[in-house]
């Protein structure tokens, strides 16, 4: 049996997993530090969706995935929660270099990638209790319900009173992070994190509608090929659920 696994670790492996969609994305999965033992295990997913698993630790691995709008998804290593790191599926063919052991990630020929690096740098250093808040949830909760560390639990109450205790400046700090993203968007509208902003923005009402029409109206024409682009406006497009239409005066001339 180990002798098996010994030979797959020299070989690609082709998993594709079909979904509605035209678009054929082709990810070249690169691990490494791979550790010694036979238990590595890799797993892309996202909610309840599963697009690769990998339970022998392939060094190089290629993935198809038929796409539609991009999506993001997460990649963890050996379950252990603080290696979860996000990247963006999207159509043709990149590369994705992810390390076994310090859990960092990077990225070859995906400018959509590069730029959620950007973005995600924008709101991380913005909203920095946020992200420190979360580096320390998952640290914790891996220790809990991995580690089966008892003394741990103490340290993952004190994390989810961290922010109780600083809700109200968390959130003031990601109403700014999300303004910067306006302003960034407003200047980089070739993207499709462009579209996503909006899209994620209608749901919440965080930004007002009239301005995310602004922003919109200057995506890039290449944006434009997305379900995604036909939704948005669509909804853009509505009324307010809530808006009632102006009464007429009518004048006294009018009435007569």
């Amino acid at each position: 049996m180990r002798s098996k696994y010994i030979f797959l670790t020299v070989c690609y492996v082709l998993f594709s997993v079909m979904l509605f969609g035209k678009n054929e994305a082709v990810i070249t999965l690169h691990l490494s530090n791979l550790p010694k033992n036979i238990n590595s295990s890799v797993y892309i997913s996202m909610d309840s969706s599963v697009y690769y698993v990998d339970s022998v630790g392939l060094p190089v691995a290629v993935i198809k995935l038929d796409v539609d709008n991009p999506f993001p998804v997460m990649i963890i290593a050996n379950n252990v929660l603080p290696s979860n790191k996000v990247f963006w599926v999207h159509e043709g063919a990149y590369e994705v270099f992810y390390d076994m052991k310090t859990y960092s990630i990077r990225f070859g020929n995906s400018p959509l990638n590069e730029e959620f690096v950007t973005t995600k740098g924008i709101r991380d250093s913005i909203n920095y209790l946020a992200k420190e808040n979360q580096i320390r949830l998952w640290q914790n909760m891996d220790d809990v319900y991995r580690k089966k560390d008892t003394t741990a639990k103490v340290k993952l109450d004190v994390t989810y009173k961290f922010y109780k205790d600083n809700e109200k400046q968390i959130n003031q700090l990601d109403s700014t992070a999300t303004e910067a993203l306006y302003q960034y968007y407003i200047q980089h509208p070739t993207s499709f994190l462009a579209l996503d902003f909006i899209n994620n923005n209608l749901d919440l009402a965080t930004i007002k509608k009239d301005r995310l029409q602004v922003l919109f109206s200057k995506l890039d024409a290449q944006v434009k090929k997305y379900p995604l682009y036909v939704s948005c406006k669509e909804r853009l497009n509505k009324l307010p659920d809530n808006s009632v239409k102006p009464k007429v005066k009518l004048t006294i001339s009018e009435a007569e």
